[in-house]
């Protein structure tokens, strides 16, 4: 993915950490970014991990981000996600 695809990503990240926290929900920190990318595009790139593992944390804050938020600091699991 081009640095602009990326940063429009964080930006997601960032809008969706925002307005679960004004909500009241506490929910665990996105994966990190891989570090260790050579840049080659192999074959089960860190990149392909990443992306499965946000899509995976974006559909449960997406999932969270729909229930009425609790009170400030209490965690809340999300629902699982339907997977088709």
């Amino acid at each position: 993915m081009q640095d602009a695809g990326r940063q429009a990503v964080r930006q997601r990240i960032a809008a969706m950490q925002l307005q679960l926290q004004s909500a009241g929900h506490a929910f665990r920190d996105p994966p990190a970014e891989p570090s260790t990318c050579c840049g080659r595009g192999c074959n089960g790139c860190v990149w392909e991990s990443y992306d499965a593992a946000l899509l995976w944390w974006l559909q449960q804050a997406e999932a969270l981000s729909t229930v009425p938020g609790p009170e400030q600091g209490q965690a809340l699991d999300p629902p699982a996600p339907q997977r088709a």
